[in-house]
């Protein structure tokens, strides 16, 4: 034991790979629209209810990452980490033009929603991102097979290519649909952003390395969209769609599983030398 505490028996750093899913929640901060915004909102990632004479198309807005990691191992359970990802996401909204007419409701007039015009796009993104991260870890001096952490971080998120997989229209006059729009290239999107994350997780020991399962939630603290260039640059969702990005920040949720691998360099510490 006198010789064990002579020498260093942490590892220098750990390298870790996490891949993983994730569901988009766009944070709307303003709307805007070819319609009366203030009656019917959009519908994103298929969440809401439609007008009278229209339904729900759009998907649930769900992606894939991956992310690898340096990690190094502070004292009091703490280790921080800086890492790179590559990150895919998507999300779907569904856009209504109505009128309103009058129907009777248990005896009462009401003035109901009816769609004139609906659309869907289902719009993908992708993003190489640069995580910081700060992670506490539960128990982790005591050697336990099962170590629960909390961690927090931030990231520089910088847009890679963003563009409408599918546009469909009900309604109006007819349209051509470009899939090979480069929202990016329109510099209709944001193409730098940062982020603030917190995550809960779970490391199993195999050996001296770690399998991981984590649930993270990403804030993005940016507009997700340029708003400047909403309305001329893109003739496609503006004129053939009628449709209009709100401005919104892109947050997330996602769910990785990972395997951390342990690097070791034993060395008799100074003041034993």
């Amino acid at each position: 034991y006198d010789l064990y505490r002579k020498f260093r028996s942490q590892p220098i750093f750990r390298i870790g790979l996490r891949v993983g899913v994730n569901k988009s929640y766009p944070n709307i901060i303003n709307t805007f629209g070819t319609g009366n915004t203030g009656i019917v909102s959009k519908i994103y990632n298929g969440g809401g209810q439609p007008p009278n004479g229209a339904s729900v198309n759009g998907g649930s807005g769900t992606g894939f990452f991956i992310n690898a990691m340096v990690e190094r191992y502070l004292d009091w359970g703490f280790e921080v980490g800086l890492g790179l990802e590559f990150r895919n996401s998507q999300y779907s909204v569904d856009n209504y033009i109505t009128y309103g007419d009058s129907l009777q409701v248990n005896g009462s007039a009401e003035i109901a929603q009816f769609a004139v015009l609906s659309t869907m796009v289902t719009h993908q993104q992708s993003f190489f991102r640069i995580p910081l991260i700060l992670r506490y870890n539960f128990n982790y001096d005591l050697a336990k097979s099962f170590v629960p952490y909390i961690a927090v971080g931030t990231s520089y998120d910088y847009l890679l290519d963003a563009k409408y997989l599918e546009g469909n229209r009900t309604g109006g006059a007819e349209y051509k649909f470009d899939k090979d729009l480069s929202l990016k290239g329109l510099d209709l999107i944001a193409k730098n952003n940062f982020s603030v994350f917190a995550s809960l997780g779970l490391k199993m020991r195999v050996k001296t390395h770690f399998l991981t399962f984590e649930a993270k939630f990403n804030k993005a603290l940016l507009n997700y969209i340029n708003p400047h260039n909403r309305w001329s640059n893109n003739p496609l969702s503006t004129y053939d769609l009628a449709f209009v990005e709100d401005d919104f920040s892109l947050d997330m949720l996602s769910f990785s599983f990972g395997y951390t691998y342990s690097i070791y360099n034993p060395q008799k510490l100074k003041e034993f030398r």
